[in-house]
């Protein structure tokens, strides 16, 4: 499991932009779990979208699973690379509202690799009480160098 510090070693986010609060990689190798609580309706996060009754964005929703994926990404990146980062998105279905006192779970599958440079998954998002909020088809990344990502 990757979280804490462990979890900012793998990722280069930090404040609002790390949406994952923790990450299980399955001993398979190819799936992966992460993890987002929104703690309380004054998260920044959520201010302006909308005022009296907070929704967590969509952009976000799919940015949890993005995490998700670099994270099992990472340990089969071809050497000398630091991060995949996201090339292209497909098939996006946004079928819920998360909101705040919800964790949102992001349950990502690698379904193809080449040369440690080129991912591509597929995620469904849900909150604590299971609901649908997302579906990605096909999340794309592309390996780039430490130096390329400013970390």
């Amino acid at each position: 499991m990757l979280s804490g510090v462990l979890l900012k070693n793998t990722l280069p986010h930090r404040g609002y932009a790390l949406l994952v609060d923790k990450v299980e990689l399955n001993e398979d190798g190819l799936t992966a779990t992460g993890y987002y609580c929104i703690i309380a309706e004054n998260n920044p996060i959520l201010q302006g979208h909308f005022p009296g009754n907070p929704v967590f964005r969509g952009v976000d929703v799919i940015e949890i699973a993005n995490l998700t994926a670099a994270c099992l990404a990472k340990p089969k990146l071809k050497e000398g690379f630091a991060l995949p980062i996201l090339r292209g998105l497909d098939g996006i279905k946004l079928r819920g509202t998360a909101k705040p006192g919800d964790t949102l779970v992001a349950k990502v599958k690698l379904l193809q690799e080449k040369n440690g440079l080129i991912f591509t998954f597929s995620a469904e998002i849900t909150n604590n009480r299971g609901e649908k909020i997302a579906q990605i088809g096909k999340i794309t990344g592309v390996a780039v160098s430490q130096d390329q990502i400013g970390a």
